[in-house]
């Protein structure tokens, strides 16, 4: 392949990418706007990883939560067992304390918008090894901070996920994140109203 057949190629694969990145764009879009509707932390949680595979076109999704009493444990919500079905994983925990797993490291402290590791072994959680293939994590933000990271991987169809895909985990975990976040906050302000209703009461007695 001479020089300018080379360029005509890489630049019909940027064309390809582009357009994959313009329609995953629009779904994104579709998702976040039904993700926004959930009434609750869990099954906001629980629909991101669901819907992540349905419309996103991700293999298997999990994702998991910073502990605000323990910063250095993510402990797991939902994601996707080795058949593509959705599961809880609250029994999962990742410890950055433990060796093993502190290359998360660069993605919680926001270092890296996105770790990706491809030709790589890929496990059903703590069980047995599914096969090989890409695995990438990407943080949740609230705006200053990582509050969770959000996995995705190959391991259903063995298909590369290609720079538009990854481009969308990115974006996805930020719109995770923000809706997050919407959520912490509507949760403290009802603590605080149930606490001065609370307060009201007992200075009525």
């Amino acid at each position: 392949m001479n020089d300018v057949e080379q360029m005509n190629s890489a630049a019909q694969h940027w064309q390809i990418e582009e357009q994959r990145l313009v329609q995953k764009l629009a779904a994104l879009h579709k998702v976040s706007m039904t993700l926004a509707l959930a009434p609750t932390r869990d099954e906001l949680f629980r629909l991101a990883v669901l819907l992540g595979r349905q419309e996103l076109g991700f293999d298997r999704l999990g994702i998991f939560l910073v502990d605000p009493a323990h910063p250095r444990k993510l402990f797991g919500t939902y994601g996707t067992d080795a058949q593509g079905q959705l599961r809880p994983e609250h029994s999962f925990v990742i410890d950055l304390e433990d060796p093993n797993e502190q290359g998360f490291l660069p993605v919680y402290e926001g270092t890296l918008p996105l770790l990706w590791h491809t030709d790589y072994d890929l496990y059903d959680m703590h069980g047995p090894m599914i096969g090989r293939g890409e695995w990438g994590a990407a943080g949740l933000w609230n705006g200053s901070t990582v509050t969770g990271l959000i996995f995705a991987d190959n391991a259903l169809t063995s298909i590369p996920f290609g720079e538009s895909q990854r481009q969308i985990l990115v974006l996805y975990a930020q719109a995770i994140g923000h809706l997050y976040t919407l959520h912490q906050a509507r949760a403290a302000v009802e603590a605080g109203r149930e606490a001065a209703e609370a307060a009201n009461q007992a200075k009525s007695i």
